[in-house]
């Protein structure tokens, strides 16, 4: 989670105005960087006007920490200044409702019927850190046990306590820590004193114990107060938390753009001597805390201090922890956010001012209402047709519904592969070999089985290797590295950016890899000019260069991995490799040169190398490493392997048991996979099983001969071109996978040689390329969401149309001519 969300979850809202203003300090560092960059050699740097020391500065000092140290100085001023007339107010109110219980309990002692003569000793001991409630109970020393009585001097002496407060507690030093203050640390001393020592055994004399009307609305006032207090105190002390976290997160953004070292010195002088941020205050408002805990359990739970603690805690609001982001928790974040931003764009749209025949159109009938009811209705139509088989036409049912569902997106896309088990076992879709309907309980096991096959723990270890490349920043040094070697040509920049990002699409997926290549970006794109075309060049050129890399690997994409499952047998990784490296290489190539031509060659655009980690590779990240390598090469042999290993979902159990094993994977991580991806995929794995169990692609096999009937491969191969481009452009490179591949596999079987294999691995490779729109797939979702410094978005809706659409024919025609003719040559 970046710091900026955790500010704007944690903050107070009374509070906004005074916390560290993060975003504006980051803005002034990406404004220095810029300046500093364009400006020549000086023989003195300029400073901004400063109304306060700055002890740090130093002739020695580079120009950014003269300038930069000045502004976050008045920030921990700022802070500070807060802090301390906030504290003094809460302390006021925390001191004056102490004096108030303590008057509020003397009172009912000293007027209790079996109060003891030889406890005088004790009631002195009150008096004696009360002196100024003394008189006031005196006066009332006669008063009898009436609640009426009894409220009537209660007010008199709230209002006393305040002032006695504020007349003498408030002239106490400000700045003292707690052992440094003992007349409040004797008063805190008395109030843990619980109070049935001051009473006989009868505890119905205890204010705290008491059932009358009095009692009890004295408490309830007092425990609502109490807790009020417990929480600003509490709020006070994460308000320090938090913007203490603020300048170490500032400090180390402002070391790594400029160069500089400056986050050691200015905490250890600045920061952490300013008075919130203090040893000595922190004490203090842990002490005052506990303060709270105690008179709480004495007032509320008869002084049980555990149930006291934990009934003011739930009080609280719930405090988000900062963890150190990782690209693999953006791509998870990116995935929720572009479905929180379509449906969210929807109800936008569905809000709108209703004119002409919208009008009559009842609130509830949304596009998604409309999409579910169709489906709906055209499932029941289906199933009560009479042209197939009983069987068939239920699958054929089955096959529309979910087409229907997950193209309008009624329901999630991982719901509707859910529901795909249960509706094949109660419409007895798939059947037994002889070509009778398998019954319920065979029909679960086979399709459940199928759903969780090794093709799916391959996918699941492609997910632990990217969390472990992500998490430890191995995939960031690797992609600094590659890209450094570009040089400043923006040419070349731009061809190594699309480089790392296809390459990065093959091991940490192709919704990951254009969140780690924008972050890398950034420094460069801060640079350019507003309204650059070479920044729009290279935010789509990330976008279309990680669609291809899906086509790269087998856990590039999940496709490829429904690719894999309906092959007979499937092919291993280095054919996989043979055929999609050539395809996936020169399809980058030609993208390239369209955008080139598109946005210009950025001549003129001044480019720096990105600054390389300083950090020397760990032992963990050397393990890491060494795990991902032997892993990829038992995968690439694993036919070799067969007779040991069985099946390559096997050789993916490996970096689980490696990652989470030693703890270099946490839970956490594991919980954090894209499970509704896994979901989806297994729902088109067992939706393709009972398509070609259930025996309809063979009754519809006439049709299919008649409408391809005399095409020979290679034209069967450019239909399911166009069939796969627009159905993944439009809905979904998954979808369309789950769609076409078992048609792809029962027509290639068909012909004569059987070309299955040919025909699903063009279809899974097309399936990737499907790049038109900005909604096709989560790299154009990321690209399009992409902001300037101004927070002005870099592309349009037209940029994908002029350039994402070729790129898409392009992509296609590369497998139909150069893949088509690898796969001839290896024999598919």
């Amino acid at each position: 989670m970046k710091f900026t969300q955790a500010l704007n979850i944690n903050l107070v809202p009374e509070w906004s105005d005074y916390y560290l203003g993060y975003e504006q300090l980051k803005r002034r560092i990406y404004q220095l960087e810029r300046d500093l960059e364009t400006q020549q050699p000086r023989q003195q740097p300029r400073q901004q006007p400063s109304d306060i020391e700055t002890p740090l500065l130093s002739a020695t000092d580079s120009p950014a920490i003269r300038l930069f140290s000045p502004i976050l100085e008045k920030e921990v001023d700022r802070i500070t200044t807060f802090y301390k007339d906030k504290e003094s107010e809460l302390d006021s109110d925390r001191q004056s409702l102490f004096n108030f219980i303590h008057a509020t309990e003397l009172d009912v002692v000293r007027n209790s019927q079996d109060f003891r003569p030889s406890r005088d000793d004790t009631r002195d001991t009150y008096n004696t850190h009360n002196t100024h409630n003394t008189h006031d109970n005196n006066d009332h020393s006669d008063s009898d046990d009436d609640d009426d009585d009894i409220t009537k001097h209660t007010q008199p002496k709230t209002h006393f306590a305040r002032r006695s407060f504020n007349d003498d507690f408030h002239h106490d030093q400000r700045d003292t820590n707690v052992e440094n203050n003992p007349p409040r640390r004797k008063s805190i001393a008395v109030i843990r004193r619980p109070s049935l020592d001051l009473l006989d055994d009868d505890i119905e004399d205890s204010i705290w114990t008491s059932k009358s009307n009095y009692a009890i609305d004295q408490r309830i006032m007092i425990k609502k107060r109490l807790t009020e207090l417990f929480v600003q105190f509490s709020e006070l002390k994460q308000f320090a938390q938090i913007n203490e976290t603020g300048c170490k997160k500032i400090l180390k953004k402002f070391d790594k753009i400029t160069e500089n070292d400056l986050k050691t010195s200015f905490m250890d002088n600045v920061v952490l001597v300013a008075y919130p941020f203090t040893e000595e205050t922190k004490k203090r408002v842990d002490n005052i805390l506990d303060q709270f805990i105690d008179v709480y359990a004495r007032v509320v739970t008869l002084n049980n201090r555990a149930v006291a603690h934990n009934q003011l805690k739930a009080h609280l609001r719930e405090y988000v922890v900062l963890e150190r982001n990782s690209v693999w928790r953006q791509m998870v974040g990116q995935e929720r956010r572009s479905q929180g931003v379509q449906i969210q764009s929807q109800s936008l749209t569905e809000k709108k001012p209703a004119t002409g025949i919208a009008k009559y159109i009842p609130p509830w009938l949304t596009s998604k209402m409309v999409g579910l009811l169709t489906a709906v209705v055209v499932f029941i139509t289906l199933l009560n047709l009479d042209i197939f088989d009983k069987g068939e036409e239920n699958c054929l049912a089955l096959l529309v519904f979910c087409v229907i569902l997950w193209s309008s997106e009624a329901v999630p896309l991982f719901v509707t592969s859910l529901s795909v088990p249960l509706f094949i076992v109660l419409l007895r879709v798939v059947k037994y070999p002889d070509g009778h309907r398998m019954e319920a309980e065979d029909a679960a096991k086979y399709i459940l089985s199928q759903m969780m096959n090794p093709t799916i723990f391959l996918l699941i270890g492609g997910f632990t290797i990217a969390a472990a490349l992500s998490k430890h920043g191995i995939d960031r040094v690797l992609a600094l590295r590659i890209l450094n070697l570009a040089g400043t040509d923006p040419k070349l920049v731009l061809l190594a950016q699309m480089g790392v990002a296809c390459f990065s699409a093959m091991w940490i997926s192709n919704v990951a890899a254009p969140v780690l290549c924008y972050s890398l970006a950034q420094p460069l794109l801060r640079k350019l000019p507003p309204k650059s075309p070479y920044a729009r060049s290279m935010i789509l050129g990330i976008a279309l260069a990680a669609n291809i890399g899906g086509q790269a690997s087998p856990i590039a994409s999940p496709q490829n991995v429904i690719a894999l499952d309906a092959m007979d047998p499937p092919i291993d990784w280095l054919q996989w490799f043979a055929i999609a490296l050539p395809v996936a290489s020169t399809s980058l190539v030609l993208i390239w040169g369209l955008l080139l031509l598109s946005y210009g060659s950025g001549e003129g655009t001044v480019i720096t190398k990105l600054k390389p980690s300083k950090d020397s590779f760990t032992w963990t990240q050397w393990y890491i490493a060494a795990v991902t390598i032997l892993t990829i090469v038992l995968w690439c042999v694993a036919h070799s392997l067969q007779s040991v290993i069985g099946d390559m979902g096997i050789i993916a159990i490996l970096p689980l048991i490696a990652f989470f094993g030693t703890g270099i994977l946490s839970p956490h991580d594991f919980n954090s996979f894209p499970w509704t991806i896994v979901y989806l995929a297994m729902g088109g794995i067992a939706l393709g099983k009972g398509v070609m169990s259930s025996g309809l692609l063979d009754s519809a096999d006439d049709a299919v001969k008649e409408m391809v009937g005399g095409f020979g491969v290679w034209r069967i191969l450019v239909i399911f071109s166009v069939l796969a481009t627009v159905v993944a452009t439009f809905i979904s490179h998954t979808i369309a996978a789950v769609l076409l591949v078992p048609i792809a596999a029962q027509v290639g079987q068909n012909l004569s040689p059987p070309h299955g294999r040919l025909l699903i691995m063009a279809t899974a490779l097309i399936c990737s390329a499907g790049m038109g729109l900005p909604v096709s797939g989560f790299p154009n979702i990321a690209a399009i969401n992409q902001e300037d410094s101004m927070g002005e978005r870099y592309l349009t809706t037209n940029d994908f149309l002029k350039n994402g659409l070729p790129a898409t024919v392009l992509a296609a025609a590369v497998v139909d001519t150069i893949g088509y003719l690898i796969m001839r040559l290896m024999g598919l």
